[in-house]
């Protein structure tokens, strides 16, 4: 499955090699070849509690695919705290944190600005996800700790633009495969360590405002 993932996404990337755009001006791209350090925030996220800090870093591919292409390398770190108490006596808690870590090809295809408009692109997934789950009530308390270690991969595709030269804002719509490859999970004093053949495909969404430095 791996071997196939591989071989798709080279395929993928291939194809995406533009033809020769000589002759096209960029005297106004702020960019000037190389995009650089870029720290992101999600906008809807906390809308339902998940916060992300996000760090970009930028640079053209122009040498293997042109100069509208670009590869990245993005890191994540999220986390989640939910905590409620029952009119019963009861309460439940939840803390959940994942780390990511994403390398990715993306391709523009406007010709008016370096790394601006639409863009189609693939990206690699590698996460460390961390949840632990208490639920306390007079007659039952239960408890799970569950961390994860996977690894994946997908296609995307998007719209990014800049404010301002220095302020990013990127619309993100993709799809994406994941399988974890070590899981411990501990329930009160049972546990679990190994290798799970969990595998599952998800969607890639978000709305980014950035800052280039």
């Amino acid at each position: 499955m791996k071997s196939h993932f591989i071989t798709i996404t080279i395929l993928f990337l291939f194809c995406l090699r533009p033809y020769n755009s000589q002759g096209i001006s960029f005297k106004n791209d702020s960019t000037k070849k190389k995009i650089g350090l870029v720290v992101k925030a999600d906008l809807l996220l906390p809308a339902i509690g998940i916060y992300y800090k996000q760090v970009e870093y930028a640079f053209t591919a122009e040498k293997f695919f042109g100069k509208h292409s670009s590869f990245q390398f993005t890191y994540l770190d999220g986390w989640q705290n939910t905590r409620r108490n029952f009119s019963s006596g009861g309460r439940f808690t939840h803390y959940w944190r994942e780390i990511i870590f994403i390398p990715e090809y993306k391709f523009f295809l406007s010709k008016k600005k370096l790394h601006s408009g639409y863009y189609v692109g693939a990206f690699a997934w590698f996460d460390y996800l961390h949840s632990n789950t208490i639920h306390s009530l007079p007659w039952e308390y239960s408890a799970n700790d569950t961390r994860k270690t996977r690894i994946g991969g997908g296609i995307v595709n998007g719209f990014q633009f800049y404010l301002f030269n220095h302020l990013t804002f990127d619309i993100i719509a993709g799809a994406g495969y994941l399988q974890t490859v070590k899981i411990k999970v501990v329930e009160e004093n049972f546990t679990i360590v190994g290798s799970s053949p969990e595998t599952y495909f998800f969607p890639r969404l978000a709305v980014n405002l950035g800052y280039k430095f």
